[in-house]
């Protein structure tokens, strides 16, 4: 089977993509691998003598001020959902025609995609060739669940921690939707309206262990590393 596979994101985001694109090609598979570093690193050497084909993205143009503005957000700006806006803007939409012109290749030739959750070109063209897709949360904490802790927010409980994330949800969809619309009409498909949820593809990325109640905020901090050392 062809598999490609597209990842974004930092170091962390990117290694889990590696990891599983040789682990794919060891099992006789072809996969063919894209990844786009927000802080431009290179990763090819992680694949030297695979046969994984490995490719990159144009690096983003990364100045000492962004660098600082990075910084300085992320301690002293406690709120997800001006990271997420900040990345987008920054880190997603100057690649964005590239990822798409990429997704079109790799569901063009493979018989599966996979991408990071946030990847949305791939997922419009895999919706509209209707290529087989297969999200990839590189963290629990990016699965909407009572049980999971918002990122950036303090723990407060099932019920108001699942209303958290309804609000965050809606910031989401908010901040993607143009973006994701726009991708989407050029392809000759229709407009999402919670594009949040789009992304989750429903509840299929949403693993039904996320969906179960823990016992404690260490059981849960148990069970979600228990259950990714079995993925």
């Amino acid at each position: 089977m062809k598999i490609g596979i597209i990842a974004w994101g930092s170091e962390g985001d990117i290694r889990p993509f590696i990891a599983l694109a040789t682990e794919l090609s060891k099992r006789g598979h072809h996969v063919d691998m894209v990844a786009s570093s927000i802080d431009n690193r290179d990763f090819s050497g992680m694949l030297e003598g695979s046969d994984v084909k490995f490719s990159e993205t144009t690096p983003i143009p990364i100045d000492r001020d962004l660098l600082e503005m990075t910084s300085r957000m992320a301690i002293q700006d406690r709120n997800p959902m001006n990271h997420f806006k900040f990345l987008l803007e920054h880190m997603f939409d100057p690649l964005e025609d590239e990822l798409m012109d990429e997704s079109r290749r790799l569901c063009s030739e493979c018989d599966i995609v996979m991408k990071h959750l946030l990847v949305h070109p791939l997922a419009v063209m895999a919706e509209s060739t209707g290529t087989p897709l297969v999200d990839v949360a590189p963290t629990a904490a990016a699965l909407p669940s009572p049980d999971i802790q918002l990122v950036g927010m303090p723990w407060t409980g099932r019920f108001l921690n699942s209303l958290l994330w309804k609000a965050a949800s809606k910031v989401m969809s908010r901040l993607l939707m143009e973006r994701v619309n726009n991708l989407r009409n050029r392809v000759g498909l229709g407009p999402q309206r919670n594009v949040h949820r789009w992304l989750l593809r429903d509840e299929r990325s949403n693993p039904h262990w996320l969906q179960q109640g823990f016992a404690s905020r260490q059981d849960r901090v148990e069970g979600k590393c228990s259950r990714l050392r079995q993925l």
